[in-house]
Order: structure tokens, then C-alpha cells, then sequence
């Protein structure tokens, strides 16, 4: 076999390693990919070194922070997976090819404004997969994306983007204040009237010579469409993140995007456990089915062709609202304050049309 049919299988296989969805392993190979149903163990423990080295090199420090195990074994179902998320030895594309399609980007822009959203989100990720020199390869994923549209803050997105990419602290005027911050995600997210940028990151100490460590904990949402003006911060910061960091399990344990302060506890809010009550004639039934609203969501069909529904999530107005919004099609059964919380609002709502 040439050296570019081996590439070619190098790349197959650290596409379908950085896969969540594959438990990637020989057997996995075997069983799906027919072109290399001839692959014996041996050659396969070799693809699986050559990849071990590409991926440490190419994250040199982080590498080192993981003992030069970055391809990491799971012996028990005899499978590989990368140890942090957009973890890949190889790019499809290179820096220069990128930068010169995010310039073509630019242009098209011009040409088809109505399409500005959507191409702003694909030079956002072009930007994020193929960083240029002064953007460092961050290990978790800076950006949350949903459907198209046009979004408020926009005009901020790429600026706000680079700083996460280079890690670097900014001072924002926010509305009537000024924050010292290090962005570290960019989300989007609909209210129910309309869908907005926001980016969540970690306010600094206002002592640069204190070290700010950076961890899910402390951080918060600010709304782009607020942010007046951003500049850099000229003093050294001094950062502490942890290779583990991943600032998208922020919103693990929520629906929406707004937590309760959780700066001065001394761990995350609890989580409640709610049961509820989906009508047998409910067109929402399928659409739960589709878009559950939370990944610890489980449905149970029931005689009479109703639904019994059971969420782990934390209590946030966001989730009070999504009942209380759907109330004519699903019923909070528990917890019994989050019911009676819904009840009183639907009341006060009705009092109101008398």
C-alpha cells in the first residue's frame, strides 16, 4: 500500500476517532468500513500509534499536560476516542486556503447581505477550525450555534471570536458599565421573540497580579447587542485554565441561557427533578419526541395515550416560562412549589381578562 493511500486511511480514522457518536475500534472498522476490511490488527495498532504522535505534536503543551495521551484507550470495549472535544490530528483545510475563503466570504457578503448571518456564521467556524498565527488552538469548542437569521450584536462577532481564540482579557462598557472579562464562548439563544448573540466569560479580578483561575463556576452571560464599546487590556493577566476546561458545560444543567448566581456558592445549584404530564391529543408529543427539552428528558407513553415526562434540571424562570407557555399542552405533576409557581402566574394572567 502507498503512502497516500495510508494518509487517506490516517485521516478516515481520526474523522470517525473525533466522532462522539463512533466507539471507534478495530471491530468497528471490520464492521463498517468495507475499504478496509482487510486491515489486520497489526496494521491497525500501527495507524492507531502514527495518529497518537501526530496529534501530540501538533498540541505540543497540551499534549504534555496529558502525558503525551491526547489518543486516549478505553480497554474495556477495546475503543479510541481523543481526550478533549475538537481534538484532530489532521485539517482539511490549511491556514492560508481558509483565511483566503474567509476573504471570498467577505466579498460575498457584499453581494448578498441578506445571506450576512449565515456567511458571519461560517467564517466563525472556519476561524475556529483553522486558526491563524495569532489565534492559538483552543481545546473546547468557542461557539454554540442555532438556526439562521439575522442576530443583534452581530458587527461584534468575529472581534469577540479572535479573543477567544487567543485567550485574551478585554475591558467591555456594558450598557452603563465597564467589565474586565475573558470571553471564552459565544452562544446563541431564543427568548421566544427573537434570537440574539451572547458570550459567556469569566469576570477579572481588578489586581492583575492575582491569578484568575478560569472554571465553569464563575462565569456569566453578557448579551452582545449591550456591549458598547470593547478594548484590550494592556497589563499582563495572569490565567489559570485548566486543560479540562469547557465552558459549554455551563448550560449542562439549564434550559435557556440565565443561571441564578452561582458565583458565591460553594458548587453548582441543584438540580430538581420534574415530572409532567403531556396530553394524549397534544400536538407537542412529537415534537418532544424531536427537540427534547433537556437531554435528561424521558418520556413514558401511557394507557390512556397520554405522556408522562421526567426532566433533572436546574429551576430557572427560563424553564417556569416554558410551562407556563405550553400550559394548555403539558401539566407540571411535581415538584409541587414549580406547580404552584405556574398555577399563580396562569391566574394572575386570567385575572387580567376579566
Amino acid at each position: 500500500m502507498n503512502s497516500i493511500e495510508i494518509l487517506k486511511r490516517l485521516k478516515d480514522f481520526d474523522e470517525m476517532i473525533s466522532n462522539p457518536s463512533i466507539r471507534f475500534s478495530h471491530k468497528y472498522v471490520l464492521n463498517h468500513r468495507s475499504e478496509y476490511a482487510d486491515i489486520g490488527i497489526a496494521t491497525f495498532n500501527r495507524d492507531i500509534k502514527k495518529l497518537k504522535d501526530l496529534v501530540n505534536q501538533r498540541y505540543g503543551e497540551l499534549a504534555e499536560l496529558y502525558d503525551d495521551n491526547l489518543l486516549k484507550n478505553d480497554r474495556k470495549s477495546a475503543s479510541y476516542y481523543y481526550a478533549l472535544p475538537n481534538i484532530r490530528a489532521f485539517d482539511d483545510l490549511n491556514t492560508s486556503d481558509s483565511q483566503k475563503l474567509i476573504e471570498l466570504l467577505n466579498t460575498v457578503i457584499q453581494l448578498f447581505p441578506e445571506n450576512e448571518a449565515l456567511i458571519q456564521k461560517i467564517t466563525a467556524k472556519i476561524n475556529v477550525n483553522y486558526p491563524n498565527k495569532e489565534n492559538k488552538k483552543i481545546h473546547w469548542d468557542p461557539l454554540q450555534l442555532i438556526f439562521e437569521g439575522k442576530r443583534s450584536g452581530s458587527h461584534y462577532l468575529k472581534e469577540l471570536l479572535d479573543y477567544i481564540l487567543q485567550k485574551k482579557p478585554i475591558k467591555i462598557s456594558y450598557g452603563l458599565k465597564e467589565y474586565r472579562i475573558l470571553p471564552v464562548l459565544i452562544k446563541e439563544y431564543h427568548n421566544g421573540w427573537y434570537a440574539s448573540w451572547y458570550v459567556l466569560a469569566k469576570e477579572l479580578e481588578t489586581n492583575s497580579h492575582l491569578t484568575t483561575s478560569v472554571s465553569t463556576k464563575g462565569l456569566r452571560c453578557f448579551a452582545v447587542e449591550k456591549i458598547v464599546k470593547i478594548s484590550q487590556i494592556k497589563e499582563q493577566i495572569n490565567l489559570d485554565i485548566k486543560p479540562d476546561f469547557n465552558p459549554g458545560l455551563y448550560f449542562k444543567n439549564i434550559l435557556g441561557i440565565w443561571r441564578k448566581n452561582i458565583e458565591n456558592l460553594p458548587h453548582d445549584p441543584p438540580t430538581i427533578e420534574v415530572k409532567f404530564k403531556v396530553k394524549k391529543d397534544s400536538w407537542i408529543k412529537n415534537y418532544l419526541t424531536s427537540h427534547p427539552i433537556h437531554f435528561s428528558q424521558v418520556l413514558v407513553n401511557q394507557e390512556d395515550g397520554s405522556q408522562i415526562g421526567h426532566i433533572c434540571i436546574e429551576d430557572t424562570e427560563d424553564l417556569t416560562n416554558l410551562f407556563i407557555k405550553y400550559a394548555d399542552q403539558f401539566t407540571v405533576l411535581e415538584p409541587l412549589n414549580l406547580r404552584e409557581k405556574i398555577k399563580n402566574s396562569i391566574r394572575k394572567s386570567l385575572e387580567e381578562y376579566k
